[in-house]
């Protein structure tokens, strides 16, 4: 993770004129997991992303920093973690001026690219200011000579679909439920729902490729498809487990540009560690455009790829009009997750993702009492830590911060944890309107305020956080001294 050094230093001096550069396409779609074909999900109907994957490069350790779109897409278009910037809030409270944290696309657009968005933009406060060339309708056609960058997005698979009430192609009977979910007809519905919504959004995705090919730019462009994070069924959107920041990854460069990825063979497996944080200044190094030191991800492919990092940090923060605070580090094996509300459980009820029949249901069945323990967990005060092994345990049932035997890597995760808050400047340990007063006192932002360790003393406020999260009667005093400090943190 590079040093974040509060204003981005310059881009490469690279001219369009001068020097040739690939196209760069992103296709990005909504709330879904690696629910299709490619990844081997029987039931899943998407035959053009299965093809890409097929020429491409198929990622399997892909990671969404952030379980929602807001603070997801936010990290994703600066590289820097938004709990650094501290909008790390669904409909951050706080919006950063442009100086501090600009788009990657801005970089982009001085090394002679045609940057555009089309369709959603939803960067959290981000979304007044970006540099883009154009955004939401057109297309690369306005490029001309230049070099693009262009992002699409597609609403199909998106949360608010399951809401609505229709009748499935999928057959219901045909879905795999997860050992957390109760089988129950609202439940395997949506589930079908969700996956014609998958089929609906494959088909979009192949249109835009098809586009591409017709006007004589596929062989030219690079192709990222990815979703802006895991869902979107209960208990995957909004938390840090797999099945909410966990996406599928698939990426395709052409002939013409496979020196740009090491070791590069069509339909390949990827099992490299990534994350939404990575993604900016591999873009950047695609492009031939050194990325600048403010970003805090490691480019993965092109002139400026870096070693794979050995941990990525996730986050969670409010969730619109509900109050959390989670932090997670992942690995290619394991999982740890520290919450700091250990009080709330994960079912607690939030407007619009009780809209869906399904967590209705789940939540009836819990009333009823006719939950087995797996399942009742969602609605039960969660624990303070969790740690669980990715091969062994896919769904992350099974807690092994509970269970004797793992000291050993318990305690190299948590220490891995601690490292990745401690140099991420992680502006969350403040709650959110005090962060934001705090800042404004000072005449500063927060993302200042979070490196200003003499205004921010981040290693105290961790410890306590911690203490405070796992106390028991003993640790009364403890407790009173913190209540008792100068610092309201």
């Amino acid at each position: 993770m590079a040093a974040l050094t509060g204003v981005a230093c310059a881009s490469s001096p690279l001219h369009a004129e001068t020097t040739e550069r690939p196209n760069i396409l992103w296709l990005v779609s909504e709330d879904n997991s690696a629910f299709l074909g490619c990844y081997g999900d029987p039931v899943a109907r998407s035959p053009h992303i299965d093809a890409l994957a097929g020429r491409g490069m198929r990622y399997t350790n892909a990671y969404a920093n952030a379980p929602v779109c807001a603070p997801a897409r936010g990290t994703l278009i600066t590289g820097v973690l938004a709990t650094s910037s501290g909008t790390q809030h669904m409909r951050s409270s706080y919006e950063v001026p442009v100086e501090h944290v600009p788009f990657f696309t801005t970089h982009l657009r001085k090394a002679g690219y045609f940057p555009y968005n089309h369709g959603k933009t939803d960067y959290n406060r981000f979304d007044r200011w970006g540099d883009w060339d154009n955004h939401q309708r057109r297309e690369w056609k306005a490029a001309g000579d230049r070099p693009f960058f262009g992002m699409y997005n597609f609403m199909h698979s998106h949360e608010g679909r399951i809401h609505e009430d229709f009748e499935s192609e999928t057959d219901p009977a045909s879905v795999s439920l997860p050992p957390y979910h109760p089988d129950v007809p609202e439940i395997r519905k949506d589930w079908a729902k969700y996956y014609d919504q998958i089929a609906k959004m494959d088909a979009a995705v192949g249109e835009v490729i098809e586009r591409l090919r017709d006007d004589g730019h596929l062989e030219n462009t690079i192709i990222f498809y990815f979703s802006d994070h895991g869902g979107v069924l209960p208990r995957s959107k909004r938390f840090l487990y797999q099945s909410g920041t966990h996406v599928p990854l698939v990426i395709a460069i052409p002939s013409k540009w496979q020196h740009l990825a090491a070791g590069w063979k069509e339909g390949q497996v990827n099992e490299r560690l990534v994350s939404f944080v990575d993604f900016a200044p591999t873009v950047l190094s695609l492009a031939g455009i050194e990325p600048p030191e403010q970003m805090q991800g490691r480019a993965f492919l092109g002139k400026f790829a870096e070693p794979e990092p050995e941990a990525a940090l996730l986050f969670r923060g409010r969730m619109d009009e509900r109050t959390d605070m989670s932090r997670a580090v992942v690995t290619r094996e394991f999982l740890y997750i520290r919450n700091y509300y250990p009080e709330i459980p994960h079912g607690h009820y939030q407007t619009f993702s009780y809209r869906a029949p399904s967590i209705q249901a789940w939540h009836r069945e819990w009333k009823a009492g006719r939950l087995n323990p797996v399942q009742m967990r969602f609605f039960e005060p969660k624990s303070v830590e969790e740690l669980y092994d990715l091969r062994a345990d896919p769904h992350q049932i099974r807690n092994l911060a509970e269970e004797p035997g793992s000291g050993r890597v318990f305690a190299r995760l948590r220490g891995l944890y601690i490292s990745q808050i401690m140099e991420s400047r992680d502006a969350g340990y403040l709650p959110e309107a005090e962060m934001i007063r705090r800042a404004i006192v000072h005449g500063i932002t927060p993302f200042e305020l979070a490196r200003d360790d003499g205004l921010y003393p981040l290693a105290r406020y961790v410890q306590a956080a911690h203490d405070g999260a796992k106390a028991t009667m003993e640790d009364i005093p403890k407790l009173e001294a913190y209540l008792m400090a100068d610092d309201s943190g």
